[in-house]
């Protein structure tokens, strides 16, 4: 690394004194997080994989001084929107345990220990007396399920009937029509074949396109089951009391929009408007919560504030689609680690977890240099800080070649799977870089889940497509 590059990179580094989630921020990592993310009405935090015990616990001690010195009240989480009308009713109400609510998410990334801590911190937060007068509630924005969104409909199609919200007949109608829908396990059954071909050595294209045309037949077949579903339920939102809870409203509402999303992710070709929803998704919670400061917890794929190029195909994450409508009112900080092991995937059981070992990232990848500076500096993890500061100008001391870790793909990845080239302080306003990272710990309710949900072999990789 010459001199240009570390002089670069001081310019912009802050020592991380700690990645527990408990050490408050000192008074020079404070001021390096405000001048990265400024007055933004949207605060986004990226995680470099899910299953990285310091990176998810390093976000989780910048999300404490957030919410604790911020005044952010709002956390948004890389899950199923409708399964965290559960999360809320613990975090502001006390019902339920942490477990019992992270487990209706039914995704890994959010059971776990790690998670499962936060999210205690949260409810003991909201009985303090700051947190009381402002409590933080928690929101998924993903798409993936629709088991979710058809459960939660389930419920307060019930709660409707039950109060005289709404007629009982025109209640049991819709519960009839839901029961059309196919499960999760009914759609990620159509597409895993393609999954399978598509990622072999060797893609056969006839298969492929014959796998499609099957998929395109049977996804036509839900989306009617669907379109008629959506018209019926739109016009009982429209008939819902103006006088009810404005949260089963909310919810309502959504999770009708939301099966449409569903349908239209899991259509062929559908996969590329999984962030496109995502970040509708966002602008609806943001319509819905006024003007509370909102907190993002997403991958770094997702939280990117520009489009950026996979393996020869553009990628517009959601994060770019934000930074377009809000300009400066958008401020993503990514995550990064030189080194170390992390979660790929929890297997069909307990003691089947794919444990991966990162790659090591290559001397012209930005980690690499990273890494040579913390080292020449004695330090092992760091906040960087890529806002301007009268820096505009200057020339780059970086190669066109840059390379950044996408996120890595499991322990079978060839490199140029998890590495991509990148302009790092043009996808983010700051930069959390860590030196080495563990797994995370799965717990164990999140098997017991998924075995009812998928049966006893090859539920994991199959339940979540997120990254």
């Amino acid at each position: 690394m010459n001199e240009m590059q570390h002089n670069w990179i001081r310019e912009r580094a802050t020592k991380l004194e700690s990645c527990l989630p408990q050490a408050a921020l000192s008074p020079r990592e404070q001021q390096a997080v405000d001048r990265i993310v400024g007055d933004a009405a949207v605060i986004a935090l990226g995680d470099m994989t899910h299953g990285s015990k310091e990176v998810l616990h390093s976000r989780e001690r910048l999300l404490r001084f957030l919410i604790q010195e911020r005044q952010v009240s709002i956390i948004v989480i890389e899950a199923c929107f409708a399964a965290t009308r559960r999360l809320n009713d613990y975090l502001v109400f006390g019902v339920g345990t942490a477990i019992e609510s992270l487990a209706a998410t039914e995704y890994w990334s959010c059971l776990n220990r790690e998670t499962v801590d936060f999210v205690n911190w949260i409810r003991e937060h909201n009985l303090s007396r700051h947190g009381g007068s402002q409590p933080v509630r928690v929101y998924g924005c993903d798409l993936q399920s629709i088991d979710g969104p058809r459960a939660e409909l389930t419920r307060l199609l019930r709660d409707f009937a039950r109060a005289g919200r709404l007629a009982s007949e025109d209640c049991l109608e819709s519960l009839a029509l839901l029961d059309r829908l196919p499960s999760d396990r009914e759609l990620f059954g159509s597409l895993e074949p393609l999954i399978s071909e598509a990622s072999s050595p060797n893609p056969d294209g006839a298969k492929i396109a014959d796998i499609q045309a099957r998929r395109t037949d049977y996804m036509s077949v839900v989306r009617g089951s669907a379109e008629r579903l959506v018209l019926r339920l739109r016009k009982l939102h429209a008939a819902l009391p103006s006088s009810g809870e404005a949260e089963d409203g909310f919810f309502f509402g959504r999770c009708v929009r939301l099966i449409e999303q569903v349908v239209e992710f899991h259509s062929p070709d559908g996969l590329h408007l999984r962030d496109r929803f995502l970040a509708e998704n966002i602008a609806a919670l943001r319509k819905h919560l006024g003007g509370a400061r909102i907190a993002l917890a997403l991958h770094n794929l997702h939280v990117a504030r520009a489009p950026l190029a996979i393996r020869g195909e553009r990628f517009v994450p959601m994060g770019s689609l934000l930074a377009e409508e809000l300009g400066t009112g958008y401020r993503v900080i990514g995550s990064a680690f030189h080194h170390g092991t992390y979660l790929a995937a929890p297997g069909a059981r307990e003691d089947q977890e794919e444990i991966a070992v990162a790659h090591v990232p290559r001397s012209h990848s930005f980690e690499y240099f990273l890494h040579l500076f913390a080292d020449a500096e004695g330090v092992s993890d760091l906040l960087l800080d890529f806002s301007p500061r009268g820096l505009h100008g200057e020339t780059s001391p970086w190669h066109a070649d840059l390379e950044l870790r996408i996120g890595e793909a499991g322990s079978e990845a060839e490199y140029e799977r998890s590495f991509t080239r990148q302009s790092p302080d043009s996808q983010y306003d700051g930069l959390i870089f860590l030196g080495e990272t563990t797994p995370i710990a799965v717990l164990p309710e999140y098997y017991e889940r998924a075995r009812q949900k998928w049966g006893v072999e090859g539920h994991a990789n199959s339940a979540d497509l997120s990254d």
